[in-house]
């Protein structure tokens, strides 16, 4: 009966260390180690000031950018629901201005809406214009 597995491979893997550690003396012995080389330089390291600024700019380009378009889905999506929200006060209110409550809701979502559009389309407009003026400068 074979001893369980759990003792073999400790004395296994003890086995091929060993055999490793004899096989990688036994071929070093004649050779001699390597000169040592020059510490590898990074990338970025070797490049000029002025490539890194230009990437730099670019990579804000396109966050600027990114940014922009983000607010934009905003603008559009809230632009969109304000127009619906208009069509729902706008058939909830006579032209007395006495509105019926889902005027009213229609009314107040209307003013909680309108500086979220309004901030909405101000950060699209910011980020796609620095975006672009980054990109196509740099």
């Amino acid at each position: 009966m074979p001893p369980p597995r759990e003792r073999r491979a400790p004395a296994l893997l003890a086995v091929v260390v060993a055999a490793h550690g004899l096989l990688a003396s036994a071929g070093c012995t004649s050779s001699s180690l390597p000169p040592p080389s020059a510490p590898a330089t990074s990338e970025s390291s070797s490049q000029s000031p002025e490539v890194l600024n230009r990437r730099a700019a670019r990579t804000w380009g396109w966050v600027s950018v990114a940014v922009g378009a983000e607010a934009a889905v905003v603008a559009v999506l809230t632009s969109a629901m304000m127009l619906h929200e208009n069509g729902v006060r706008d058939s909830g209110c006579d032209a007395q201005k006495a509105c019926s409550p889902a005027g009213l809701d229609a009314n107040a979502r209307l003013a909680q809406l309108g500086g979220w559009n309004a901030a909405a389309w101000v950060v699209t407009v910011a980020g796609l214009g620095a975006g672009g003026v980054l990109l196509w400068k740099f």
